[in-house]
Parts: structure tokens; sequence; C-alpha cells
């Protein structure tokens, strides 16, 4: 996410204003009523407790037929509970044997997959660095080369985040806090990723 929009930043459009501000307070660089559409991805889960500061300052920036367009991943308690780390590995490496992914989805899927595996609302791959570690023997002692790739490609993409926090709401939770300051026009799922079914792009109306 954060390399394809360095490369979007990179090749921008000359009529494209770039501009560097807090989510949390841009009027220093962006007028109230100003702008028809924001979008935001996975925005949400990055907020740490000022969701609402943040989803009112969305609202005060748009116009009144404005548009926020952001995709939100809520807590599933059925569907995600890795207990085998490496069974997962093995799910996945399958996975790109077959051509249905490649080693940089893998690596991502297995990354969701920790992260959000855990039941509470506070969620990181530093809660999971015991198991970590017990998987990184388990794949020396073992030959799968496509593992060992996942596994790589995982260090090299995430671990850098391994300290990050995120929050993790119930759906109920999410639409609710979103309901105060937005209309909720449509929810779109997409079919392509294994996360799609908790993770919504939504459509909000000021």
């Amino acid at each position: 996410m954060y390399q394809a929009m360095f490369r979007i930043i990179k090749k921008r459009n000359k009529k494209e204003k770039f501009i560097k501000s807090n989510w949390l307070d841009m009027s220093a660089k962006i007028k109230s009523s100003s702008i028809d559409v924001v979008i935001g991805d996975f925005v949400i889960g990055n907020m740490g407790g000022f969701e609402n500061k943040f989803l009112k300052e969305i609202k005060r920036v748009l116009k009144i037929d404005g548009n926020f367009i952001t995709r939100m991943h809520y807590r599933d308690k059925n569907k995600f509970k890795t207990a085998d780390y490496y069974k997962e590995l093995e799910k996945l490496s399958d996975m790109v044997k077959l051509k249905k992914i490649s080693i940089k989805e893998a690596s991502s899927y297995f990354a969701m997959k920790i992260i959000f595996s855990d039941k509470s609302r506070k969620v990181s791959i530093s809660l999971h660095l015991e198991k970590i570690k017990n998987l990184v023997k388990e794949i020396k002692s073992k030959r799968d080369i496509i593992i060992k790739k996942i596994f790589k490609q995982f260090k090299k993409s995430w671990w850098l985040m391994k300290d990050k926090y995120w929050t993790n709401y119930e759906k109920k939770a999410l639409e609710g806090m979103v309901k105060k300051h937005f209309k909720i026009a449509k929810v779109l799922y997409s079919h392509d990723y294994d996360m799609a079914k908790v993770s919504p792009i939504y459509l909000l109306k000021k």
C-alpha cells in the first residue's frame, strides 16, 4: 500500500496539489466545505482513540454533497483464529504454487492472519513475538522453499511495523461510530482477497 502511494506521488499529474497535513487537524491547509471526495484506505484503525475527531475533521473539509470513501476492517471472532502459524504458511504456500497469489500477497495475508487473530481491540505483531520466534525454528527445520520466501517477504514488508498497534473494532461498533458523522450510502465487498468479507468499502455521505 505504501509503495503504491509513493509511486503515485512520484508520477502525479502536474495539476494535482500535494498537501502534507495531520488527519486530525487540517484547518491550516484545507478550508471547510472545500473538498468533493476524501479517500482513506484502512485509516480508522490507525486513529488510536481519536476516531471521532478524525471523522469530524473529514466531515468539516467535505462540501455539502461530498463523499468519504473508505475501506474499514472489523473484527470477526469466527474468521481469524490462527493457532498454528506453520499450517497457515503451508496453506499460503499451496496457493502460491497454484499461482493463485504472489509471494508478496501471501506475506501480507500471513501478517493479517497474525494481527487480526487477537480477540482484543488493540492488536499488533508485537503481541505474537514468542510464537513467531518458535515459527522461525520450525521453518529452518523444514525444506519448503516457498514458505521460506513468504516468511522472508513478511519480515521485509511487515517487520518494521512490528511495534505498531491498530484498533480492531467489531462491525456494530465501527458502523455506529461512523453513523454519528455520516450517512452510509453503500457498502461494497470485493471478491479478490481473503479478508474482503471483513474489509468492505464504505461510501459515506456528509
